[in-house]
């Protein structure tokens, strides 16, 4: 969770945004008593006022509030995706499908998907892009990592790995190909 705060005529006026399986209005109601003067809002975002010579001790209760309320899970990153393909499964005919459900949005994201398969040429483009082509005994798909090529050091022609991202049609110099947008990759050993 965060909370930011502006200070005017020695008031704070805040704004708190939490995560997951934390409810910052909870949170606020319990740290609350002789500290802040109002707040209120949802699980996921609160506002609140409080004297701004209090700060410190906001900061100190919510802090032993969150270190309480949380759990070492609680802390995970957690991705939801739709389904696991390879390469073969992404075709043109896929996507278009696939884009019948837009508009995307915040109630309506764009699909995350993981592919699964070996690289078979990688290369850094525009200085710092990592793109990748990833193959499963059949036609190859393009992969993007962009703002990543330093990771491209951590993998070899050969490896074995899931990518997870948006499925899209990449059209340049008059070619279209299928490509999976990244987001994450993870190295799969094998055995």
């Amino acid at each position: 969770p965060a909370l930011v705060c502006s200070i005017r005529n020695g008031l704070a006026h805040g704004s708190a945004r939490s995560v997951k399986n934390f409810d910052i209005v909870k949170a606020l109601e319990a740290v609350s008593p002789d500290l802040l003067f109002k707040f209120g809002g949802h699980a996921a975002a609160a506002g609140f006022t409080l004297p701004a010579t209090k700060l410190d001790l906001l900061r100190e209760r919510i802090n032993r509030y969150a270190a309480a309320a949380f759990s070492n899970t609680d802390l995970v990153p957690v991705r939801i995706f739709e389904a696991e393909l390879t390469p073969n499964d992404v075709t043109f005919d896929l996507i278009k499908d696939l884009s019948r459900l837009e508009p995307h949005g915040i109630e309506n994201p764009k699909p995350l998907y993981v592919i699964r398969g070996k690289v078979v040429e990688m290369r850094i483009v525009g200085g710092k892009h990592l793109r990748m082509r990833l193959s499963a005994r059949g036609p190859v798909l393009d992969a993007i990592w962009w703002h990543r090529g330093e990771f491209m050091e951590r993998f070899k022609i050969g490896s074995n790995i899931a990518v997870l991202g948006r499925l899209e049609i990449n059209e340049w110099n008059g070619i279209k190909r299928t490509q999976i947008n990244v987001e994450d990759v993870y190295i799969l050993r094998k055995g």
